[in-house]
């Protein structure tokens, strides 16, 4: 009988009734990439059952705006051997997202979208999903997973009677679930690169993990360049060089046969302050994301020094929290 544990995508909270939290992250950047917005439906208990709600965030990179829209749990609902979300009046599957909902300022927002020639991060039995064996240690505060590296979109959005086409453009799925955010984290994803005649797509998250009393830097990066998928992460042995020069991350991850180095910005006055789950029990502000990042990424060969890809993306999404907790390098 295989185990909830074994199906990462799905939902994880049938038997929760208080300090649990699960969210599901859909990022859908534009053709031309001058529209970007992220949905995050989920479901939040905390210690009491006031504390209890389903939510959904919305991301408007372009205007830097941020709505959190609650609902009752009981219009939550999903299922857990797959992405299946319903919320509300709004549906999300890895096929498809319907979303209908008022934000906070009275506005429409609407989306009708499709996907297709989704990229998938590949797991097994041993190693399901991005975060691999760690799925299966049953006391950790936060997991976490890649549900599509990419996808391509059809359909649109449509703000208070404004319509984005976004037919052409692309979408990232992740999620997460648990008790808590870690205390401090990075996480940049970005598929519009530059070379738009290769489909490419970049999944980066460095955390610092609480484990049996300690603190480790755990990380999953993934990188899709076409078919070919190149993994960087805790539980395949990768190696890991992290600095954070003020918003300037810079990350250097290698393996036996790739190095990859990662630079990310982004304009200061372009992130927005959400909400993310703490250990006291409540959905608190205090996770830093833009849309509006900037990624630069060189893939080499380890072996004969080749340059395997090098590039740039814009429309980028980035969040850097608590980033003090770092040092100023660290190596692993």
């Amino acid at each position: 009988m295989r185990r909830v544990y074994d199906f990462p995508d799905g939902y994880h909270g049938k038997t929760k009734k208080k300090d649990f939290f699960e969210g599901w992250y859909f990022k859908l950047t534009n053709k031309d990439a001058t529209e970007t917005f992220a949905c995050i439906p989920g479901v939040f208990y905390g210690k009491t059952e006031t504390a209890h709600h389903g939510f959904l965030q919305i991301l408007l990179g372009k205007e830097v705006g941020y709505h959190y829209l609650k609902y009752p749990t009981t219009a939550f609902s999903a299922k857990k051997e797959e992405l299946d979300v319903k919320l509300h009046k709004s549906h999300f599957t890895k096929e498809q997202i319907h979303l209908d909902e008022q934000l906070e300022d009275g506005r429409n927002f609407r989306v009708d979208v499709r996907i297709k020639s989704p990229f998938f991060w590949a797991g097994t039995r041993l190693n399901p999903g991005s975060m691999g064996f760690f799925n299966y240690i049953p006391f950790m505060e936060c997991y976490m997973q890649t549900c599509m590296m990419r996808g391509t979109l059809t359909g649109e959005i449509h703000i208070d009677g404004r319509e984005i086409d976004m037919t052409g453009g692309s979408i990232y799925i992740e999620k997460n679930w648990g008790k808590s955010f870690p205390k401090a984290w990075v996480w940049i994803q970005a598929n519009k690169f530059e070379d738009q005649t290769q489909a490419i797509s970049l999944s980066c998250a460095v955390g610092k993990v609480p484990f049996c009393g300690a603190t480790f830097s755990g990380f999953m990066i993934g990188l899709t360049i076409n078919e070919a998928f190149y993994a960087f992460t805790t539980h395949n042995f990768s190696k890991i060089e992290l600095k954070l020069d003020q918003e300037i991350p810079k990350i250097i991850v290698w393996n036996n046969k790739y190095e990859l180095s990662i630079v990310a910005s982004a304009p200061a006055d372009s992130f927005i302050l959400c909400k993310g789950p703490k250990l006291e029990g409540v959905m608190y502000p205090f996770v830093r994301e833009t849309l509006q990042g900037q990624v630069e990424i060189n893939l080499r060969n380890k072996k004969t020094g080749a340059c395997i890809f090098s590039g740039r993306a814009e429309a980028a999404g980035i969040e850097l929290t608590n980033r003090e907790l770092f040092n100023k390098s660290e190596k692993k």
